[in-house]
């Protein structure tokens, strides 16, 4: 029996938004020397870990949306809850983030702050270092109600899916990702990999209206396989050991295609077709990582520079970084970021 309850669904997506908190912290190890795999060099893999979460957020927020009736979709306090609560979600802990960066001799936290930075990233005018993808999920917040109405207006699904198309074809016109900057605070640029998580959402959605069949899928296990072979095929270390593209730096720009493999796994997981991954997303260590998530990213730089300048042997640094790193992170969660949210829904 493969679990496929709505609880076992959601149990698996905050699995897998821990495995992105966890390959960004990997990542920025391995950029301060202090591999998690001793001699594996995982730099590089935090941006497909970013564009994930983008999915991953997308995905939860654009189906929400999606399960409302017309009428609450249209209510002004439906759309008030939800900007209530996306700004509880995010601002309490990021806003205590910069404050403390800010406070602390340069570089704080690891990106360098005055009063007017902590204000441009507060009002999602500016995103340095690890900052730069808050201003464009946070931005994205706001494309998701019109997004969704707009899903679930009453006229032909060819002509909704076409309106969808041209906009981001033209925006990535406009706005062509193999000329992003690699950390560009610009929602532009990163807007098919978010598109990508609500229309998956969509699928989902209607899915049962075109009769997709309920039975398990054949094959159990061979897609597993092909999605684990794919990613690690995507491996900066392994473009850099055969001398192709740009080392690290190697798919960052191929943000389409990153939300289109970020998508289907969710879909995978979703549909019983990734049964298996979907079984290892749901081990609680990482479904812990998931609902501590936001603040795994925003502190885990502290974190790993703490590790590598204590005085314990090098192997050990980058686990020590990444149990640092949780350990903060479940803090922020029990303390901040649980509280707000749960006065967000007080209000509203």
């Amino acid at each position: 029996m493969i679990p496929n309850g709505p609880a076992a669904r959601l149990a698996a997506v905050d699995g897998l938004r821990g495995f992105a908190a966890l390959m960004v912290v990997a990542s920025h190890a391995s950029g301060l020397g202090i591999d998690l795999l001793p001699g594996v060099s995982l730099e590089g893999i935090g941006k497909y870990g970013v564009y994930l979460f983008f999915v991953i957020s997308a995905f939860l927020l654009t189906a929400q949306w999606l399960r409302f009736d017309a009428e609450r979709r249209h209510a002004p306090r439906t759309l008030a809850r939800y900007l209530v609560r996306r700004v509880a979600r995010i601002y309490p802990l990021y806003t205590l983030v910069l404050l403390v960066g800010w406070a602390l001799p340069r570089p704080g936290l690891g990106v360098p702050l005055d009063a007017a930075a902590v204000w441009r990233h507060l009002s999602l005018q500016d995103g340095q270092g690890i900052y730069w993808s808050i201003p464009v999920e946070f931005l994205y917040y706001l494309v998701i109600p019109p997004l969704a109405w707009w899903l679930q207006a009453r006229i032909a699904v060819w002509w909704r899916v076409a309106v969808v198309a041209a906009v981001l074809g033209l925006v990535m016109w406009c706005y062509p990702p193999s000329t992003a900057p690699l950390n560009s605070f610009n929602l532009a640029y990163y807007l098919p990999a978010l598109a990508c998580g609500s229309l998956s959402a969509w699928w989902l959605h209607l899915r049962p209206a075109l009769g997709a069949d309920p039975d398990p899928p054949p094959l159990i296990g061979m897609w597993d396989g092909v999605v684990l072979a794919a990613f690690l095929l995507t491996l900066p270390a392994l473009f850099t050991f055969l001398g192709w593209g740009e080392g690290p730096a190697a798919l960052h720009r191929a943000i389409l295609g990153w939300g289109v493999f970020w998508s289907l796994v969710l879909i995978g997981m979703q549909t019983r077709h990734l049964a298996l991954t979907a079984r290892l997303m749901r081990w609680p260590g990482l479904g812990a990582c998931g609902r501590w998530c936001f603040g795994i990213y925003l502190l885990h730089m502290p974190a790993l520079y703490a590790a590598k300048h204590l005085p314990v042997p090098g192997e050990f640094k980058g686990w020590l970084g990444l149990a640092l790193a949780l350990a903060l992170a479940a803090l922020a969660h029990r303390f901040i970021e649980r509280p707000a949210m749960q006065r967000a829904r007080l209000w509203l």
